[in-house]
């Protein structure tokens, strides 16, 4: 259910401070300093995130970090036809529902079986709203909570006998708890009884028949449970009983139904969720917001002791390298699992530029890693120098054939520099497992499960001076997993995140940044030591 897109400021991994020579300093969070605003992108591994213009069925899990509804998504809960249909409670630290974003829990419309036959496969009426709770800590609704009913069946395939039209099924209930709750201006919670239906006007048995239309559903049930609840409900809700059918000439017409009910309570609720870690964490009072304008023309002016990728091109470089300026306007590839850049003067990696040090999708060769960031070079702590993430779990299948190939840690890529310029992007992501394929020996089949991902590498930027653009991207995700063949063998379990560390005294970033997970700002060294970084690593 998880989608990673680009965003503001992407920052997608498990974020620790630098190395104790660059000093540790008190943790605070964003919000207490420097004017920067956190944005949770939903990429973590108890987030939901549902992106733009898709819709995704909730599955089983119901507690969750964050979960991210993408403007003009839909989040499905549970279409339901039964009389009584099934309570679900989300339990979450922070929703939020962008503008033209839904949570929909509603009945089914009434249907017309496609085999229909008059006798054992009758027609299906319309199914009541669903019982829906949320618990969250922190709330942003800008969209819509829809519990409402079905419609009503609309007889249009006769068999004799009266056929009178269904009836729209009631509405659901809402219940909204939240500690922290905000409404925009398109915000609506609603629990409306379905239309009824309209009944048959001809009868291919019979002459035409004076048939009743279906009555509307009863309105359901909004309860919210927040400070304010009363103010922030009032235009906001909708409880409205459902509009009767039309029926056929001459015959009754169905009843409205009744409205449902608005309950409201002011008070801070008691066991809520917790809040997700602050993704974004300043240490020693992180560092000072500067404005530090373009990259100069000199910085990608080829010469002596210049390294230029220009736009369209690519280069693959390894190991320890030394240069005045670096500029990347096209692609640098980190060779092999780790590599070191460190720049005297400065480095731009502009819009149309990128450092690649992602695992491989999959690998060209059997590994069996554990796809964990910590497996392989200590965790990612306070102290930590940023390493290469672990290869994927290649996962064994029923029968012992072949196994897909995992997915390729992401690589340790360092950069440190005086005065850095970040358009484009920097990924050390993990790369993704194979999907399995069913393996044939001689008259039998072997269904064979997905390969893990690799886990994210290790990012480690270090800059007197740092601009991160409105398109910057930094990411060390855990790679995904492979689909397995079949339903009868598991999914490749996705890799872990990796670690990155900013260290810098100035930073000209947006004022919103978007990230996946925990990143710590602190101040960085002097520029002399800022560019000397590295040197012996």
């Amino acid at each position: 259910m998880r989608k990673r897109t680009r965003a503001t400021l992407l920052v997608a991994a498990c974020v620790a401070m630098p190395t104790a020579s660059l000093g540790s300093g008190t943790a605070i969070t964003l919000a207490t300093s420097r004017g920067w605003t956190e944005v949770p992108s939903c990429t973590g591994p108890h987030d939901l995130l549902v992106s733009s213009g898709t819709s995704v069925s909730l599955g089983t899990q119901r507690n969750f970090d964050r979960i991210c509804l993408s403007p003009d998504s839909t989040l499905n809960i549970n279409y339901t036809s039964a009389s009584t249909p099934p309570d679900v409670t989300l339990r979450v630290g922070e929703l939020i529902i962008s503008s033209g974003a839904s949570i929909i829990d509603y009945g089914n419309d009434g249907f017309m079986p496609s085999s229909h036959d008059c006798m054992g496969n009758v027609p299906q009426q319309a199914g009541a709203g669903g019982n829906l709770t949320i618990i969250a800590r922190s709330a942003i609704i800008k969209g819509s909570i829809n519990v409402n009913g079905g419609a009503g069946l609309s007889y249009v395939l006769g068999c004799p006998g009266p056929s009178n039209a269904g009836p729209g099924g009631n509405g659901g209930h809402l219940t909204l708890i939240a500690g922290s709750l905000a409404f925009g201006k398109t915000t609506l919670l609603s629990a409306t009884g379905g239309n009824g239906g309209s009944s048959n006007d001809h009868n291919e048995y019979l002459p035409v028949t004076h048939e009743m239309s279906g009555s509307g559903g009863a309105g359901g049930i909004v309860t919210v449970n927040s400070p304010h609840a009363s103010t922030l409900v009032t235009g906001h809700v909708l409880v409205t009983g459902g509009s009767p059918g039309v029926p056929t000439k001459g015959a009754p017409s169905g009843s409205a139904g009744t409205s449902g009910s608005i309950h409201t309570q002011n008070t801070l609720p008691s066991g809520l969720p917790p809040l997700p870690t602050p993704l974004v964490t300043l240490v020693n009072g992180g560092p000072v917001p500067i404005s530090t304008g373009p990259a100069p023309a000199s910085a990608c002016r080829p010469g002596a002791g210049a390294l230029i990728v220009p736009k369209g091109q690519h280069k693959t470089i390894h190991g320890i390298v030394h240069e005045r300026t670096v500029c990347v306007l096209g692609t640098l590839y980190v060779g092999g699992t780790s590599l070191t850049v460190q720049a005297s003067s400065s480095i731009v990696v502009g819009a149309s530029g990128s450092i690649a040090g992602s695992g491989s999708s999959p690998l060209s060769m059997s590994s069996n890693g554990s796809g964990r960031y910590d497996s392989v070079g200590g965790a990612c702590s306070p102290a930590a120098v940023p390493h290469s993430g672990d290869n994927g779990v290649s996962q064994q299948s029923s029968g012992g054939p072949p196994l897909p190939f995992a997915g390729g840690g992401g690589a340790a890529l360092r950069l440190s520099a005086p005065s850095m310029w970040i358009d484009g992007t920097i990924n050390v992501s993990g790369g993704t497992g194979q999907d399995g394929q069913p393996v044939q020996f001689g008259p039998q089949t072997f269904q064979i499960a997905g390969a893990g991902g690799g886990s994210g590498g290790g990012l480690l930027i270090v800059a007197h001076r740092l601009h991160l653009g409105h398109a910057a991207l930094l990411s060390a995700l855990g790679g995904q997993g492979g689909s397995p063949s079949d339903s009868s063998q598991p999914s490749g379990i996705d890799g872990g995140s990796g670690c990155i560390v900013l260290a810098t005294s100035g930073l000209d970033a947006p004022s919103t940044l978007r990230v996946a997970s925990q990143l710590f700002l602190r101040p960085a060294p002097s520029p002399r030591q800022a560019a000397a970084f590295g040197r012996t690593s």
